[in-house]
């Protein structure tokens, strides 16, 4: 979404960037909570924005109250995106933890390919270690059984747990231990943020994203999130009219 002919030292820009990378955040998280993938009582998820000319992490150390590891957080992350350098917009994703907070870094460097120069725009989010629930319990296949569910969901989940040699009752006791919930329960909620993301970032009415992500009609989709998840679909914010 980025304005092909906008230049890099264009100001307005920043902010809007910024703004939007805030507010998707905020949704995403507000969603996370809704379905229980985030605990529901937690509101202080962002923490700050960064805005980082040429790479030039050293203007962190200016920053009162700025600790250590987030520091070279942000440092990590603006360099592990370097090499994408062909690019005129780098994604930046990098998740760490403090002592007392599982956080992530996230947004984006943007790349001037005339002149070379750079501005990178990040935020901090954030949860409590003590809101996370660590489990020893490691899983080698459900991953790729969910993906290969994604690609063809006429399979039934009986079917899957069979092409993966376990009976049906120990693959949902297995999904329980590693997602906190049912295979397909799970599979619903990753198809409900897909749904997120093409209502935020494409140009697709209600019903076409609804066909897109395998719902008969728009109502069918409309009462999963109301009912099911009691979240309002027409809150979720559409960037491409906000341009």
């Amino acid at each position: 979404m980025l304005p092909y002919h906008t230049s890099i030292l264009n100001y307005n820009l920043y902010d809007q960037i910024l703004l939007h990378g805030k507010i998707f955040l905020l949704t995403y998280t507000r969603f996370l909570q809704t379905v229980g993938l985030v605990p529901q009582g937690f509101s202080g998820c962002y923490k700050r924005q960064f805005v980082i000319p040429e790479s030039n992490t050293s203007l962190l150390d200016q920053e009162p109250g700025l600790d250590e590891e987030t520091r070279e957080a942000v440092r990590f992350a603006i360099q592990n995106g370097s090499h994408q350098s062909k690019s005129r917009a780098i994604p930046v994703y990098h998740r760490y933890k403090n002592s007392t907070e599982m956080m992530l870094i996230s947004g984006m460097t943007i790349l001037d390919q005339n002149t070379g120069k750079s501005v990178s725009l990040l935020h901090q989010t954030g949860i409590p270690l003590s809101l996370v629930q660590f489990t020893s319990y490691k899983s080698g296949y459900l991953i790729p059984l969910l993906e290969q569910y994604e690609r063809n969901p006429n399979l039934s989940v009986r079917q899957l747990a069979s092409k993966s040699g376990r009976s049906y009752k120990q693959l949902q006791k297995e999904c329980k231990l590693y997602f906190g919930t049912t295979f397909h329960s799970f599979f619903l909620k990753l198809r409900m943020l897909h749904v997120i993301n093409d209502v935020m970032f494409t140009g697709l009415s209600l019903k076409e994203i609804a066909f897109k992500n395998d719902f008969s009609d728009y109502s069918n989709m409309y009462r999963r999130f109301t009912k099911q998840y009691q979240f309002s679909i027409q809150q979720v914010p559409r960037f491409l009219n906000m341009i």
